[in-house]
């Protein structure tokens, strides 16, 4: 009797797959793009991208995201469906791609501002579509209140692109410039990996590797200003007890001035001269005295 699987992973080294370079926007366009959706007047293009590019989801999560999803108090929002279109079927709601996609995340205050003010605006506007409008819980929704096609995205994405006037991404590059950013921005990968929805942290390290040598030119030099911090901090503090060795010779100095000042005030001494020839003949005094006894 067989109890082990040998197909299995735990017998088999399979090939790795080979990396594909990764189409993301570059800081200029993802900057420019950024302002352009802030200042968009429909608000449903507005929420959508801004959730593509802060969020970094996935075109069928955010197709399949309910109010629900959304915690206004926390400021979070969670994955828990996916939508895909096939082909004989339409849409159909299915388990996100992994289990690690299942997630909860937070979210940027303008998103979530964002979002509030989509809510309202869909509120009104089922208002007045009154029964046309199908009462469901959607996020994103075709004008009779059915769920809205995930390639539909793609079509708004491309029309603001064409207005900002910037060249062609895809909405999965807006999903790898949300993540290239998260790391060049210092974010630690297991962070990163459970924001993305990745199964595991090797996942995005391998497809983000050319991000990640960035960072890691960004660590050494990190690491060099630490340690050069710590040489110049030991340099100050030597500098710093020779200046309080200083100061207080300096203050011993006025003070021993100002006495030998007020001493000869009331002595009625014009000058440091009578005054020191004056500390002389007291001492002569002195030793005169010490002798004779």
């Amino acid at each position: 009797m067989i109890t082990d699987n040998y197909a299995s992973a735990d017998y088999i080294n399979f090939p790795k797959r080979p990396p594909h370079k990764i189409e993301c926007m570059s800081d200029e366009d993802a900057k420019r793009f950024y302002k352009f959706i802030l200042d968009y007047p429909d608000i449903r293009y507005k929420s959508a991208m801004l959730l593509f590019l802060l969020a970094g989801f996935r075109r069928g999560e955010v197709a399949g995201l309910e109010w629900k999803d959304i915690d206004f108090d926390k400021g979070e929002i969670t994955v828990s469906r996916s939508v895909t279109t096939v082909t004989g079927f339409g849409m159909i709601e299915k388990e996100p791609k992994t289990e690690m996609s299942k997630r909860t995340l937070a979210i940027p205050e303008v998103l979530l501002e964002t979002l509030k003010e989509y809510k309202e605006w869909q509120t009104k506007r089922r208002a007045e579509l009154g029964d046309y409008m199908e009462e469901n819980d959607y996020l994103f929704t075709q004008e009779n209140g059915k769920r809205l096609y995930p390639s539909t995205f793609t079509g708004w994405l491309n029309k603001m692109l064409r207005e900002a006037n910037i060249d062609h991404y895809s909405l999965h590059s807006l999903r790898h410039t949300n993540i290239t950013l998260q790391i060049a921005a210092g974010v630690p990968i297991v962070t990163v990996a459970a924001r993305a929805g990745h199964a595991r942290a090797s996942t995005t390290s391998d497809i983000y590797a050319y991000a990640l040598r960035s960072t890691d030119k960004m660590a050494a030099d990190k690491l060099g200003s630490i340690f050069s911090a710590q040489e110049k901090l030991a340099e100050t503090l030597k500098l710093s007890d020779q200046e309080t060795v200083s100061d207080t010779d300096e203050t011993d100095a006025v003070a021993e001035f100002k006495h030998i000042k007020a001493e000869m005030q009331r002595l009625g001494f014009e000058t440091l001269e009578e005054y020191e020839y004056l500390d002389f003949l007291e001492m002569k005094r002195i030793k005169k005295r010490d002798f004779e006894m």
